[in-house]
């Protein structure tokens, strides 16, 4: 396993797609991963059976990832 490194921070955003087809929406809040959370989050709630989820880093350190 790699060590992050000290101060890393990275602010993930899930979404989701109806297993029926449609879009991609956001799904709740965007949230920061740092060492005072030991870089996890738990989503609690999702309806697994009628939606597929994905997961999107949208900042590192600060910085807009595209």
């Amino acid at each position: 396993m790699t060590t992050i490194p000290s101060g890393y921070t990275a602010v993930v955003q899930l979404y989701k797609r109806a297993n029926s087809g449609g879009a991609v929406t956001v799904s709740g809040s965007a949230v920061t991963l740092d060492s005072s959370n030991g870089y996890k989050y738990t989503w609690s709630g999702l309806d697994k059976v009628n939606y597929t989820y994905y997961l999107k880093e949208t900042y590192v350190n600060g910085i807009a990832v595209t």
